[in-house]
């Protein structure tokens, strides 16, 4: 989570960013998030930043960013 006095100043943007360049260097080649369905931030953070809806379950969304 970011603290509500960071949000919306580019924190979650660029810690995704940063979590998906670190998984790369271990040789990972995609990241999971999990997002509760009303979580429209959080949603448009993770489409715009390449994730992809896999499915939902267990009251979550669950999207997969994958390595071009």
């Amino acid at each position: 989570g970011i603290a509500p006095s960071a949000r919306r100043a580019g924190a979650g943007q660029e810690a995704v960013r940063q979590l998906i360049a670190w998984t790369i260097t271990q040789g990972a080649r995609s990241v999971r998030a999990e997002v509760k369905p009303g979580n429209a931030a959080s949603f448009g953070l993770l489409e715009r930043l390449g994730f992809a809806v896999e499915q939902t379950r267990a009251g979550y969304v669950v999207l997969r960013w994958i390595s071009p």
